[in-house]
């Protein structure tokens, strides 16, 4: 077994992401910067889930948290024919159970956090119907909807790192980090170091 620091998988995840978005932000062939979009959006939601199965980990080891340790291990660990829970409804209950706080999916950093999970989840959970065309005469079975891919550009990639970080840092500020503390807390969770 290898045992390492809370945030080592974040870090792995954000440095990950800002590698992708150097590729892109240098990247001129359209399918590659849509290759480097769809990546960094599957990275930017896997970091931020992996922040907060760490985060609300760590937290309910603090005493005024304890309580819900059994129902946050319980989430992230297989029990016995039973799956773990997956991101939306860690984000619908743990903030609302353990800090007694919503977050609001209905404007702001939630909003476009939601709207990037949403896209993640239309490019990895991958559903379509079987389509045929007709073309001169020649039918072609079997086409797959790749809307969701095909309409990805730059911006949607470098994006998918700004939501990351501010969402991560609402997250922060819901449990209680002071705002001049976010800075030291988003370079311990994420190895983003403040811009002066």
């Amino acid at each position: 077994m290898a045992l390492s620091s809370p945030n080592k998988m974040i870090w792995s995840c954000f440095r990950s992401l800002q590698q992708n978005i150097n590729s892109i932000e240098i990247e001129t062939n359209a399918d590659t910067v849509k290759d480097y979009a769809a990546a960094s959006i599957v990275i930017s939601v896997t970091a931020v889930e992996t922040f907060l199965n760490m985060y609300f980990r760590v937290l309910v080891e603090e005493e005024k948290y304890n309580e819900h340790k059994g129902m946050i291990i319980d989430d992230q660990i297989p029990q016995v024919g039973k799956r773990t829970k997956g991101l939306e409804q860690k984000l619908n209950n743990w903030p609302n159970k353990v800090l007694n706080k919503n977050i609001n999916f209905n404007q702001g950093i939630g909003k476009e956090f939601d709207e990037i999970r949403i896209r993640r989840n239309n490019l990895t959970h991958f559903t379509s119907n079987y389509e045929s065309v007709n073309i001169g005469g020649i039918n072609i079975n079997g086409l797959a909807d790749t809307s969701s891919f095909d309409t990805l550009n730059k911006a949607d990639g470098l994006n998918s790192l700004i939501v990351a970080k501010e969402f991560i840092e609402y997250i922060l500020a819901l449990s209680g980090v002071k705002k001049e503390q976010l800075p030291h807390a988003i370079h311990h969770w994420t190895g983003i170091v403040a811009k002066q």
